[in-house]
């Protein structure tokens, strides 16, 4: 990894899918505000990706990390048990004029839909979506059980590290109720793996110095399982969530192939997927459910950039253990 000075590597991948956002922020406001807040997710994990090169400021963006999590898991858990309850006690007294002003008939594909989707206690923050939430709350999880584990390593405070198990377990449990499969299974293996990084001798050594590689595979390894599940049968154990997934990402390539240099525009996956969409599919989702493919379909070719920056990251080799010394989680008095 790079000491000193501007990874330009990285800032020129980041750079890139810049051009066609801003070409698509003069069609609405909307591609404005969503194409903005991408392209700022995308500078700021740029610049995260230079600041930890320190340990001091490593540790201020775990602490930030965690902190918006946290907020997030408030939020969350006010929609879980208390929003929804509400909502579907509404939907219940007021159903004929909720399914009227939709224009459905009780009963049609798209009502069973909607209720099937209003009936699920979802968390989703200020995201808007369960399954990006509840792999945030996988992911803060285990950012403090990996924390609870350094700290028992240096023999900090009892109490601190019991109160980051009880935290990061109270994060899993949000994390379930969410109900995403693709968060669950993602958080399993990224707990396995972290037990693995702290296995000593050879293998721990050989996880710690590719691990990143080993993410980064098993990301592209997910895709493939999209790809799998599209060419099976479709009622095969009756799963739908992937093979959904899969009818999102043949729509998003028939849009690319109507506009193959600049996207849809990054708000404009749900206005044209109706023309595009698999006739077995009665949903019409706001995005393409793949971060990788939502940047695809929006700005293009370039938006794989994004993609390649976070394989830049991913690939690096791992810092040497001894930049990584302990600090108490909690100073001594």
């Amino acid at each position: 990894r790079q000491r000193r000075g501007l990874d330009t590597t990285l800032l020129l991948l980041i750079m890139l899918p810049i051009l066609p956002f801003a070409w698509h922020a003069t069609d609405n406001v909307f591609d404005l505000w969503r194409g903005a807040d991408w392209c700022a997710g995308a500078l700021a994990a740029a610049a995260i990706a230079h600041l930890i090169r320190s340990t001091r400021c490593r540790e201020i963006a775990i602490a930030l990390i965690i902190g918006v999590v946290a907020l997030m898991a408030v939020r969350g858990g006010w929609q879980i048990f208390v929003e929804h309850p509400a909502t579907v006690k509404h939907f219940e007294d007021h159903r004929d004029e909720v399914l009227a002003m939709h224009g459905w008939v009780e009963g049609s594909a798209p009502a069973l839909s909607y209720e099937r989707r209003l009936r699920q206690a979802e968390a989703t923050g200020w995201i808007g979506f369960s399954n990006i939430t509840a792999a945030l709350f996988a992911a803060g999880g285990l950012m403090l059980f990996g924390l609870a584990w350094t700290g028992a390593r240096g023999r900090d405070h009892l109490g601190t590290v019991v109160g980051l198990i009880l935290l990061g377990f109270g994060l899993l449990a949000l994390c379930v109720l969410n109900g995403s499969k693709g968060a669950f299974a993602a958080g399993t293996l990224a707990f396995l793996f972290l037990i693995g990084l702290n296995i000593p001798g050879h293998i721990g050594g050989w996880l710690r110095s590719r691990g990143g590689r080993i993410v980064f595979v098993c990301g592209c390894l997910a895709v493939l399982a999209v790809l799998f599940r599209g060419v099976i049968p479709e009622n095969t154990l009756g799963e739908k969530s992937v093979l959904f997934r899969f009818h999102y990402l043949e729509a998003g390539l028939r849009m690319l192939a109507e506009n193959p240099l600049v996207g849809v525009g990054p708000d404009g996956y749900q206005n044209a997927y109706p023309a595009m969409q698999n006739i077995r599919n009665p949903e019409v989702p706001a995005s393409a459910h793949a971060a990788w493919l939502d940047w695809l379909v929006s700005v293009g070719p370039l938006g794989l950039a994004w993609v390649g920056a976070i394989g830049v990251l991913m690939l690096r080799n791992a810092p040497d253990e001894k930049d990584s010394e302990h600090r108490p989680l909690v100073p001594a008095r």
